[in-house]
């Protein structure tokens, strides 16, 4: 019998050697690689468990089952299973997800007291407690209980199985939400969310890279990683699984070990090549939708936000902004239309501060009148200028007025009056 034992301490569910074993009710039963059966060894149970439903794993040399309604913690000792964990049955992990990773037992999820959990504990082997593990993210998944996992080197994902309804937590509803954890980061992220009605769907097994799962005469190929859901006809072979060992299914170097139940409804492994097993393909589709990268909506909204704020920034820049363009003034995004010798005048003023009368009457002055009608026409133009720029800023006043010179007191000059000054530095000529 201590032959058994050794053997048994070198086996790990995920990564079967040359022996083969099943749990089931008290016995583990061995068997060689063509799965025919070996030995049996009974196990000493306490009489609360049933150890075949437990999750079971060798770490450091000892092999563990783990599971129950609180997280209790059993060891192998001989052929006796004793509970090693001094966790208070408080009940609030029932259904959760319970995984190894590096010798650490884990555990995600699970219900009590009208809620699901969504965080992660480990079991702690020399408090022998169950411990919070630490995340380094803000994100917080809304948890679950019951469901299916999917374990890479340094990921798990975590989906399907039901949460609370937050509206009446006396009801379930299903969990769409596709999880996944990096212990590296220690992160969790929200991949999607699944559209698939996911609550009749059975285990079947685990490999390096999908899940399998069954459901209504078909087989299920989960990818997770690339997200796709491949379906196939459900092998007759697999018809008879037996679900409450599936977690004891295997994959190892493209072979599967399937637990199911002969014609008499006996337990029985058998051995399946990969090939076989995905022999007849329905069709291939995604699994999950997934999560919008709000990152990305959260920048064009601010490029978005920018760019009307820079255009309100050039739009009132433009209205502050007055413009003597050749067709006139442009105000306030207004164009107020002037004359050619309006606009002539005005740019002389810019440019010297002033016009004399003998130079405004150059340029309106007209071949075909006296000197009397031209000087008339020039005082026309000059009240009319005048009439314009009042119209245009607002000027109570008009805004030019004759001077005669400094130096010489017989030529008269057009100038702006002192408010008119102050706004002649603010037009720009384009």
């Amino acid at each position: 019998m201590h032959v058994f034992l050794i053997i048994l301490f070198n086996f790990i569910q995920s990564d079967l050697d040359s022996n083969v074993f099943l749990i089931q009710d008290n016995l583990i039963r061995y068997y060689d690689e063509e799965l025919q059966p070996l030995e049996e060894q009974v196990l000493e149970l306490p009489q609360e468990i049933k150890i075949d439903a437990y999750t079971h794993a060798t770490i450091n040399d000892r092999f563990y089952f783990f599971g129950g309604k609180s997280g209790q913690v059993y060891s192998l000792e001989g052929n006796k299973v004793k509970r090693i964990d001094e966790t208070i049955d408080h009940r609030m992990t029932i259904n959760a997800t319970i995984f190894v990773h590096h010798d650490t037992i884990f555990k995600y999820g699970g219900y009590g007291y009208w809620s699901q959990r969504n965080f992660m504990t480990y079991f702690d082997f020399v408090s022998k407690e169950w411990e919070v593990y630490k995340k380094n993210t803000s994100y917080n998944p809304k948890g679950r209980y019951g469901g299916f996992h999917f374990k890479t080197e340094d990921k798990i994902y975590f989906f399907g199985g039901a949460r609370v309804d937050e509206n009446d937590r006396l009801k379930s509803i299903e969990n769409k939400e596709i999880v996944s954890f990096d212990f590296k980061t220690k992160k969790y992220s929200l991949l999607g969310t699944t559209t698939f009605d996911l609550s009749n769907w059975d285990h079947l097994v685990n490999s390096n890279s999908y899940i399998l799962l069954k459901a209504n005469n078909f087989l299920y190929k989960i990818d997770l990683i690339n997200n796709k859901l491949l379906t196939y006809e459900l092998p007759p072979f697999l018809w008879k699984t037996e679900q409450r060992l599936s977690h004891q299914n295997s994959y190892k170097n493209g072979e599967f070990r399937f637990v199911v139940k002969d014609n008499f409804d006996q337990i029985e492994w058998i051995k399946i090549k990969e090939d076989l097993l995905f022999a007849l393909p329905i069709k291939t589709e995604p699994f999950f939708e997934p999560k919008k990268d709000t990152r990305f909506i959260y920048i064009l909204l601010l490029a978005f936000l920018l760019f009307v704020l820079m255009r309100y920034i050039l739009i009132k820049q433009r209205k502050k902004t007055v413009i003597l363009n050749e067709k006139g003034v442009v105000r306030n995004a207004i164009l107020h239309p002037l004359n050619e010798a309006q606009i002539k005048v005005l740019k002389i003023i810019l440019l010297k501060g002033e016009i004399s009368t003998a130079e405004l009457l150059k340029i309106i002055e007209k071949d075909t009148l006296s000197y009397v009608h031209n000087i008339r026409l020039k005082n026309d133009f000059i009240t009319q200028l005048n009439y314009e720029l009042k119209t245009i800023f607002g000027f109570s006043k008009e805004p030019l007025e004759l001077k005669r010179g400094e130096i010489d007191r017989r030529i008269k000059y057009l100038v702006p009056k002192e408010a008119f000054q102050v706004l002649l530095k603010k037009i720009k000529v384009t």
